[in-house]
């Protein structure tokens, strides 16, 4: 699908298809407030901004539960 139309948008610049706006969560928030946000604006993958805005990562669902996983199995849950 997207090899179809690659002559097409090979030399558009990313700034056609990025968001403009994303929503993004601050690196102090909670992984369930993360998940929540995630949920909440149906993406797969958000950034994560420190205090000044700036991208420090980005964080997705999979990685979360992961983690979520790991802690409550360390926690013998």
């Amino acid at each position: 699908k997207g090899a179809d139309r690659y002559d097409q948008v090979k030399d558009q610049p990313v700034s056609d298809f990025m968001t403009a706006d994303p929503v993004s969560v601050y690196d102090t928030d909670s992984v369930a407030s993360a998940l929540c946000v995630i949920s909440v604006s149906g993406l797969r993958h958000v950034p994560v901004v420190d205090v000044d805005e700036k991208v420090v990562g980005v964080v997705s669902p999979k990685r979360l539960t992961t983690y979520l996983r790991e802690q409550l199995t360390a926690a013998g849950a």
